[in-house]
């Protein structure tokens, strides 16, 4: 057997451990004697045994990645979370109540919150998609982790850009034209607003990029991991996450031209929209639940086996010392 498939591939009987997956279709190898052929493809398994996986990288790049997977899930929950809180006090009911501050105080310092926040979210795709020390390279994957970084950096330059602008239009709409209610926007206001329609834009691509390479990324280190699920559910939250977004808007529209001829129909397409937005959120949010737990098992698994290994290199030093001698029996 070679040096290259002993150790994470191989279990105590000398088979390919559970959860091994084929590189080229995704196949279960476990149980399989490590000369054999996948059964589904018929790739040599040694193939998948050399190829480079999550459990032959260091600790310290598995540790980052799964840094980054935590951070991503808890930064979603947390602008849902400040986004719901800033539309409640936006509504007026809550702005006299807080401290005594202005509703364009609170509105500015929830922007700045939100922001501050995005930028976290970005920070954790960015230790999600690390390089590896190690020079692993996972095929299509490193295209697309690359991908991610690119866009990630973009869409993060956008949200600082963006903050200026989003606290010159909170000002101006929580702050009425005093004295003269019927007076235009001002032309700070006005540039404010294309600045925001264009950045918005460009934040668009951006997030989009961000998503579809990224999806593509979790979906291989799933397969690296040998997480079939995880992978599954890469592949095909990577196209339902938007159907169920697009979906939604799309019935808006939809509900929006019937109102004219049914009714107030127009709220059946904001269930629908509400709907989708959630189902793609929660979908989102479970998917770095599970990357975050797979990654977490890999670490335990690369630590046991560097130990293990550790115990080994040890043993040979302890066993060549000399032992004293026995007295005779007699």
């Amino acid at each position: 057997m070679s040096e290259a498939t002993v150790g994470f591939g191989i279990d105590a009987r000398g088979m390919i451990r559970d959860g091994l997956l084929c590189i080229e279709c995704g196949y279960d190898l476990g149980g399989l004697p490590p000369e054999a052929s996948c059964p589904e493809c018929a790739l040599s398994a040694d193939e998948s045994l050399r190829a480079p996986t999550m459990l032959g990288r260091s600790a310290g790049f598995v540790r980052g990645l799964r840094d980054g997977a935590r951070l991503i899930h808890v930064m979603i929950l947390s602008v849902v979370i400040v986004s719901i809180v800033v539309a409640a006090i936006a509504g007026g009911a809550a702005a006299a109540a807080v401290g005594g501050l202005s509703l364009t105080v609170i509105i500015g310092l929830a922007a700045v919150l939100q922001t501050a926040l995005v930028l976290g979210f970005h920070w954790g795709w960015w230790r999600f998609t690390g390089p590896d020390p190690g020079g692993m390279r996972m095929g299509e994957t490193d295209g697309a982790r690359k991908t991610t970084r690119v866009a990630t950096a973009i869409a993060a330059a956008i949200a600082l850009l963006a903050l200026p602008s989003q606290l010159i239009t909170a000002s101006v709409t929580a702050t009425p034209a005093a004295g003269n209610p019927n007076a235009g926007p001002s032309a700070l206001f006005l540039i404010a607003m294309i600045v925001s329609a264009v950045l918005g834009f460009l934040s668009f691509g951006a997030y989009g990029t961000q998503f579809i390479a990224g999806l593509i990324y979790v979906r291989q280190i799933g397969r690296r991991s040998g997480d079939e699920t995880l992978r599954r559910r890469a592949a095909t939250r990577v196209w339902l996450i938007p159907a169920l977004v697009v979906g939604g808007y799309a019935m808006i529209f939809v509900t929006a031209i019937a109102a004219a001829a049914v009714g107030p129909v127009a709220l059946v397409g904001m269930l629908f929209l509400l709907v989708g937005l959630l189902g793609a959120l929660v979908m989102y949010y479970n998917l770095f639940i599970r990357a975050r737990k797979t990654l977490t098992g890999v670490l335990k698994e690369i630590e046991l086996e560097s130990a293990r290994r550790q115990a080994l290199a040890d043993a040979p030093a302890e066993s060549s010392e000399p032992r004293s001698a026995e007295p005779p029996s007699n």
